[in-house]
């Protein structure tokens, strides 16, 4: 039955007669070949070579014998001598003569054909088209290598290589800069947290702490420091960095390997853990500071020595994301805006240490947000109006980023009865945008923004607050958080928050 311009048949197995390739020979493919030499004819007419073809490039020989269907063997002289002709040829000249002479039928037993390995272009073939043979030789099925039947093995693969001799010792490697040494946290049994549920009105609102520095840390006596991590995540892969006045600057000096949501530690300086180690800056430059914490005293409270200042850096996603927060200035708080407990407000009377982790995933959320290196762009594209209603210009627009941006004190409380609380450094929320609303695109109504609108001095006159023909401040707050969550390009929601506090909407 024909396909396309090649005939696929069933025939017996020929056996190739006492002839073996040369040495270097591809792989055997063996291919049971007839040409159809004359296009004229039926096909069951046209006389039939069996050749055995070689794999890229060798010259087809015949079989001088062939078995008939009915067991019987004979010559065909005719044949044999058109495939002595043809054996002397090369393959591509011999595919050339095939298409002038028009043979266009292909007999191929397909019981031996079996493709192994990648198929490779040979390099004397011209890149056209064979007619007549079905295939296209110029850009795609080359290479056929076969396998036989029982009565026609293949021949045993060449013999390995003898394996190159070994090389020469490598000579000794350098010795290794100096590592910063792993800060040994306390076991967990002996770490607190801040913001524990239990903790007192007093103790939850007593802590401040910045957008820009989240790990908190400062000199705690002459020997130690106090580290908060007031992110509510596990942070991995922390490297401490400190700076001397006077001094040093930029010294990694220790990391902390497993950092615990809002964790609180007092550690020893690592420079005094270990006075004999070299530390290094940022350029990689050897540090010694040996000195420090003994003949130089640090200065700590109201006690006299070298100001240190710190800083944090990592490789971990979340500590990458936290970077971007370093140019967010903001001093955050929650505070308790009902001191007296009275009914006739519409703040929270004693809020616990719930609302306070919960508005450190929020405020951290919406810091990091207002920094996406898109927002200021998208802002300056929305239709924005102010607090006469008149739309805002793309310049004013970014100042007015760059101002929430600035370093501003934003007090933080918990609202009842209303959804938000906002004016000024006052910004409060509802427990239920608490609870919800830090999750990027599950803002209802964009509460925080809304209300971050009125702590920039804008009223319910202008879009950013309430929106205007579904356009404006808290409109684009939405939308972008969605943008974002749908990217994946989130610094916490319910997949790292370390605490049971929220609700998935």
């Amino acid at each position: 039955d024909k396909v396309g311009a090649v005939s696929m048949k069933s025939a017996p197995c020929v056996r190739s007669r006492g002839r073996r390739e040369k040495p270097g020979t591809s792989e055997l493919a063996l291919c049971q070949v007839a040409c159809l030499a004359s296009h004229k004819a039926r096909p069951h007419d046209r006389p039939k070579v069996h050749l055995h073809v070689l794999h890229f490039g060798a010259a087809p020989r015949p079989c001088t014998s062939s078995a008939d269907p009915d067991g019987s063997s004979k010559r065909a002289p005719d044949a044999v001598a058109l495939a002595l002709a043809l054996a002397s040829v090369p393959v591509r000249d011999l595919l050339t003569d095939l298409r002038i002479m028009c043979c266009k039928h292909l007999l191929v037993e397909p019981r031996h054909l079996e493709v192994r390995g990648a198929l490779h272009k040979p390099p004397d073939l011209p890149e056209r088209q064979v007619p007549g043979l079905g295939q296209e030789l110029g850009g795609g099925h080359y290479g056929l290598t076969t396998t036989t039947c029982a009565e026609c093995p293949a021949p045993p693969p060449p013999p390995s290589p003898s394996p190159p001799p070994s090389p020469p010792p490598s000579p000794p490697l350098p010795p290794s800069p100096p590592s910063t040494p792993e800060l040994a946290l306390p076991t967990l049994d002996n770490y607190t947290r801040i913001y524990r549920d239990g903790d007192s009105v007093a103790d939850t609102t007593s802590l401040t702490y910045r957008t820009d520095a989240i790990i908190r840390m400062a000199a705690k006596t002459n020997t130690t420091f106090e580290l908060i991590n007031f992110v509510p995540v596990d942070l991995e892969d922390v490297e401490i960095v400190m700076s001397f006045y006077g001094g040093p600057q930029n010294v990694s000096v220790g990391r902390i390997d497993s950092l615990p949501a809002h964790a609180i530690f007092e550690l020893e300086y690592p420079f005094v853990t270990f006075p004999d180690r070299e530390f290094t800056d940022q350029d990689g430059v050897a540090v010694d500071l040996s000195n420090y914490g003994s003949e130089i005293p640090i200065a700590f409270g109201a006690n006299k020595g070298v100001h240190v200042s710190f800083d944090y850096r990592g490789t971990s996603t979340t500590m990458q994301r936290l970077e971007r927060l370093k140019s967010v200035p903001w001093t955050l708080s929650l505070k308790d805006f009902d001191g007296s407990n009275s009914p006739n407000n519409n703040w929270r009377d004693d809020p616990e240490p719930m609302h306070a982790r919960l508005w450190t995933a929020l405020i951290l959320n919406v810091a990091f947000m207002y920094t996406h290196p898109d927002f200021a762009d998208r802002m300056a594209a929305e239709d924005i109006t102010d607090n006469q209603g008149v739309l805002m210009t793309a310049e004013k627009k970014r100042s007015v980023l760059s101002k929430l941006l600035s370093p501003r004190r934003l007090n933080l409380g918990v609202a009842t009865r209303v959804s938000g609380i906002g004016g000024g450094s006052i910004l409060g929320v509802a427990e239920y945008v608490l609870k919800s609303d830090f999750f990027y695109g599950q803002q209802r109504g964009g509460v925080t923004y809304h209300e971050l609108g009125h702590c920039l001095g804008y009223s319910h006159a202008s879009s950013m607050t309430y929106p205007t023909n579904s356009a404006g401040f808290s409109k684009l707050g939405q939308k972008f958080g969605k943008e974002m969550s749908a990217a994946g390009d989130v610094l916490i929601d319910h997949t790292n928050y370390a605490f049971e506090d929220y609700t998935v909407q």
